[in-house]
């Protein structure tokens, strides 16, 4: 009994409350107007944490015996959560025996990091088929150190610092004013991979609107197998990764675990903290089925941690007839 009343407060309690009518009233505005608002991207960035708080409030809540807040803290946990889907997400399906898999890497570098040799070793080790890195300062001794890790000859395609860089043939490529295009001749029929370094600045949406919306519009005029990969910039609460998570799926979503934090690391944050932003994401099409995705670590000196991403083909469909 004793226990019962040191733990119920009625300031802890009011507290409380007003912190999940906060967090209702960013929900509602995050819903109703996503980055749209001056530097209201910055605040959705942080979704994952503010779901968190709303399950922290829900443990508060039910310790002061206030059961009907207590259960509407738990419904905004769920909201913000599950947008995120993370952790409430479903498992990828085991893909049928025998099918071969294919391994993609996505990885931004940092733009003033000079190790690119630390950068290749790393990233080969993680044998990827296909390799998609933004902010690669030396390409040339990048790729250079890449096949000399892996054995293999790699082609690839820029645009600027970013490249699509494979063993297999690249069939053609198209460096646009937003994002870097390049068709691969892969084992199985051919794949059209996107790389994007995304506009960062939630004080003026617009560039970020107008790169977006650019490279959906050219991701869906293509129908082969297409990969959508890079540095977004934006998590799962931002509008640009919900344009294409709208119509592809993102590979650590179906087949990762925990949060997927990608950015910072300890080229960006002085040594302490952590990361705590998923910022860098590899989106494919129905023609592609996500086995397995991870977060990788970072090169020395590189500011994002990799993704990595196991994919098989998904079976061609039939019709009766």
């Amino acid at each position: 009994m004793q226990i019962g009343l040191t733990l119920r407060s009625r300031p802890v309690l009011r507290t409380a409350q007003l912190a999940l009518g906060l967090l209702w009233l960013w929900i509602v505005v995050w819903l109703a107007a996503g980055d749209g608002s001056r530097f209201l991207g910055y605040v959705n960035a942080f979704g994952f944490f503010w779901g968190c708080a709303a399950a922290l409030i829900a443990v508060i809540l039910l310790l002061q015996r206030a059961f009907l807040s207590a259960a509407i803290a738990i419904v905004a946990a769920a909201v913000v959560l599950s947008h995120g889907q993370w952790p409430l997400a479903a498992r990828a399906p085991e893909p049928a025996a025998g099918m071969p898999q294919l391994r993609v890497v996505t990885a931004s570098l940092r733009t003033l990091n000079p190790d690119m040799d630390s950068a290749a070793r790393l990233l080969a080790g993680y044998r990827p088929d296909i390799l998609i890195a933004q902010e690669v300062s030396d390409i040339p001794a990048f790729i250079g150190r890449l096949s000399a890790e892996t054995r293999r000859n790699w082609h690839f395609a820029r645009r600027n610092n970013e490249i699509v860089a494979t063993p297999w043939p690249i069939l053609a490529a198209t460096p646009d004013r937003y994002f870097l295009r390049a068709e691969i001749g892969a084992p199985g029929g051919p794949i059209t991979v996107w790389t994007i370094h995304a506009a960062k600045s939630y004080s003026n949406t617009l560039a970020i609107r107008l790169q977006a919306a650019a490279l959906a519009d050219d991701v869906r005029s293509h129908s082969t197998a297409r990969i959508v990969a890079g540095d977004f910039n934006a998590t799962p609460w931002n509008d640009s990764y919900r344009t294409f998570s709208a119509f592809l799926t993102d590979a650590f979503a179906a087949a990762g675990r925990g949060p997927g934090f990608t950015f910072p690391t300890r080229a960006r944050r002085l040594g302490f903290a952590f990361p705590y932003l998923r910022i860098d994401h590899i989106f494919v099409d129905e023609h592609l089925q996500p086995v397995r995705s991870f977060v990788g670590t970072a090169s020395e000196g590189a500011d994002h941690l990799p993704v990595i991403a196991d994919l098989v083909r998904t079976p061609p469909q039939h019709s009766g007839g």
